[in-house]
């Protein structure tokens, strides 16, 4: 299928499911803040940092920032693509 097909019948975004992965686990529910950047959008949200969440999102390249009360924060950049889905685990550690 020809790539505008694929970005028609995908309504136009991609998905990025993202996975926390918090070492030692947290405890609890905990909030992680994601604060997510392109150069034509901003949002910060809060995410169970246990279930991790699913961005629906335009094709374009983001930039994630992730902090977690008692972890290291973490960023990362990545590329959406239209009518794809990936995943990116984040890897949080402990702070000492």
């Amino acid at each position: 299928m020809p790539a505008d097909r694929t970005c028609a019948s995908a309504a136009g975004i991609g998905r990025l499911v993202l996975v926390l992965d918090a070492q030692p686990a947290t405890s609890g529910t905990p909030e992680a803040l994601v604060r997510l950047e392109s150069d034509t959008e901003r949002s910060t949200l809060r995410v169970n940092a246990a279930l991790g969440t699913t961005f629906e999102l335009r094709p374009g390249r983001y930039r994630l920032g992730i902090t977690l009360s008692g972890y290291t924060s973490a960023e990362r950049q990545v590329v959406v693509a239209c009518g794809t889905e990936q995943t990116l685990t984040v890897p949080l550690n402990k702070k000492r």
